[in-house]
Formats: structure tokens, sequence, C-alpha cells
């Protein structure tokens, strides 16, 4: 099973490889590609977040997890252009495609199906096992 930073990291390898490759090459990668990789380590990437009560309809708080990959670090902020492109050049929007490439969506989803598995499942049957002690 991946973990969240394998998660991470294999979208920051795949950032830097469409740097090089197809559609989203550009043309002079060694700044960017080595700020890419060097910047976007996984506690930058990995964001977790705690909605409060406000934001739920029930008391309990749920965590959220958030990939944020930096496609302009610094040292590199022109990969922004890269990015988005601009009026001159086409966008190659090499981290957008990293993010949504079919092979972190396929981690994601082994990884949500272990979790799912380990806290959901385990939760429902905790409550199910006290609903029955009470009658």
């Amino acid at each position: 099973m991946p973990t969240l930073e394998d998660i991470a990291i294999k979208i920051t390898s795949l950032a830097q490889l469409n740097l090089t490759r197809g559609y989203t090459k550009a043309y002079k990668t060694g700044k960017l590609y080595n700020n890419i990789g060097s910047y976007n380590t996984p506690n930058r990437i990995l964001g977790k977040t705690k909605l409060g009560k406000k934001r739920l309809s029930k008391t309990k708080k749920v965590d959220t997890i958030e990939f944020d990959l930096t496609y302009n670090p610094p040292g590199a902020t022109y990969g922004k252009f890269v990015e988005e492109g601009t009026r001159y050049m086409d966008a190659r929007p090499f981290a957008e495609e990293a993010i949504n490439s079919p092979i972190i969506e396929s981690m994601i989803d082994e990884y949500m199906g272990v979790y799912i598995q380990d806290n959901v499942m385990s939760g429902i049957m905790d409550e199910l096992d006290t609903m029955e002690a009470e009658y």
C-alpha cells in the first residue's frame, strides 16, 4: 500500500518527468527541473486540515488531505509561465498533468481503500457493537 509520502514523491517525480518529455516538454529544463525536485518535498506537498463544527453538521472533526505541488518554486518562478502559458507561448501544464495522472489516481484509490477498511469500517463495526449491547 502506498503512503501519502509515497504519493507526494511520485507527484514530484512525474512533474519533473513531464518537463523533459511529451507535449509538456520545456526546452531549457535544468533550473526548473532541479528546483521542482528539491523544493517539492513530501512535507511541503502534503497538507492536512481539520474541519471544525461550523463546517460539519456532526460534532466529529474530519481530516482532509491536500496535495499542493508548487510549479514556480523559488529560483525558478518562471515555472508559472511554463505551466500556465503566456500570450506568446502555449501552456505546457507539467504539474497539472502530474497530479491528474492515472498513476496518481490509482495510488490514491489504493490508499483510500485501505484507509476506509482500517478506519471507517472498524468505526462502523464498533458503533454496531455498541448499539447491540444497548438493546
